[in-house]
């Protein structure tokens, strides 16, 4: 499971935290996949089990989204019902909330050894069922639906300074697009996670069906 690093919370770049508060979060994590890469998987993956030869593709064109559904049980963001319309509709969307999940990096553990907050391992479903969303034939999702503990970080999104940004989105290995316009953005830092599903989709996706499993049929 690749992560998604969060921006630099320390002194030395020009934008910064500067406040933090500790919520229950209720969204979705969702990875976006395209569908040719992922039948070029598969295809794969049954040459090699019959033993014959494949070809390994190192790595896969992967975009990755985090919709926060209700705050606190209380507070609502997203409705669930409007993110796969929302996807659809906004290709190149750019992130007001960045986050991520243990195990952090060493610069992250630190940070929260500064907040005295306990860190529990939060482990992935290593099974979990590519969806389709609506009729579009081009992308495959991953979709985890997540509740649990976080240490929500307001950082400043200073326009002033773009060299930093793009220094620290190198440094931190920083993979989604912030929207440059608003004046802060939230990272959302999970430390305990109570549930993490991947077969309760939002409205408009459905379980991919790989075309009737020709993949896994013998020659």
């Amino acid at each position: 499971m690749k992560k998604v690093i969060f921006l630099c919370l320390f002194i030395g770049v020009s934008f910064f935290a500067y406040s933090q508060d500790t919520v229950y979060v209720q969204g979705y994590y969702i990875q976006r996949f395209l569908k040719n890469e992922i039948l070029f998987k598969l295809k794969n993956e049954a040459l090699r089990n019959r033993g014959k030869s494949y070809t390994k593709m190192i790595d896969y064109t992967q975009q990755l989204f985090f919709f926060p559904l209700k705050i606190n049980a209380k507070i609502s963001l997203w409705e669930r019902e409007a993110i796969g319309n929302f996807l659809l509709s906004n290709q190149n969307y750019q992130h007001v909330e960045v986050f991520d999940f243990p195990p952090f990096d060493e610069y992250l553990k630190s940070y929260f050894d500064t907040t005295g907050i306990p860190i529990q391992k939060v482990e992935f479903p290593s099974q979990c069922n590519y969806y389709v969303n609506g009729n579009d034939s081009i992308y495959l999702y991953k979709i985890y639906y997540i509740e649990g503990n976080a240490l929500r970080v307001e950082v400043e999104n200073d326009y002033l300074y773009p060299r930093e940004i793009f220094e620290t989105k190198i440094k931190w290995n920083f993979r989604v697009q912030i929207n440059r316009s608003i004046p802060s953005f939230y990272a959302y830092l999970f430390y305990k996670c109570d549930a993490i599903k991947c077969d309760i989709p939002p409205e408009g996706f459905s379980e991919w069906k790989t075309e009737d499993n020709k993949f896994s049929k013998p020659d």
